[in-house]
C-alpha cells in the first residue's frame, strides 16, 4: 500500500493512501513502533483535529487548503470521492510503502517502480 505522508499526530505519522485496497482504508497511521493502523482518512481526520499538517509541497498544500470555487468538484474528487486519478498532481518521490509493519527503506527506483505499478493498474499509463 502506497500513501503520502501529509501530517504528524503524537501517535504517530498520518498518511494519505493513493491505492487503497478497500474503499475504507484511505488513510493510514504509522506509529513510531513501526505498526500500521488503516481507517477512513477524512473520518480520522475530523476526529483528529490536533494534527500538524504538513504543507511542504504542492500535493499537501492542495490536500488541505480550500479550494477555489471553481476548483471544488476537481478537489472532491481527487481527495475525497476519489474518482480522478491522483497520478497527475503527485510527485514520485513523496510516495512511501506503508503497507507493512516496518517501512522499508527503498530506494528511489523501486518507489518509482512501485508508482508506475499503481498507475498501470489504474489505466493512466499503459505498460511498454
Amino acid at each position: 500500500m502506497m500513501g503520502v505522508h501529509v501530517a504528524n499526530s503524537e501517535m504517530g505519522r498520518l498518511y494519505f493512501v493513493i491505492d487503497p485496497t478497500r474503499k475504507s482504508e484511505t488513510g493510514a497511521l504509522v506509529m513510531d513502533s513501526g505498526e500500521v493502523s488503516r481507517f477512513n482518512f477524512w473520518g480520522w481526520v475530523s476526529a483528529n483535529p490536533e494534527i500538524e499538517k504538513l504543507e511542504n509541497n504542492e500535493f499537501q498544500e492542495l490536500l488541505w487548503n480550500e479550494p477555489l470555487p471553481q476548483d471544488e468538484e476537481l478537489w472532491d474528487s481527487y481527495f475525497f470521492s476519489r474518482t480522478a486519478p491522483l497520478s497527475g498532481i503527485i510527485d514520485q518521490g513523496l510516495l512511501e510503502n506503508v503497507g507493512t509493519k516496518k517501512k522499508p527503506q527503498g530506494t528511489r527506483e523501486q518507489k518509482q517502480g512501485l508508482a508506475m505499478q499503481i498507475m498501470e493498474r489504474s489505466g493512466v499509463v499503459e505498460r511498454q
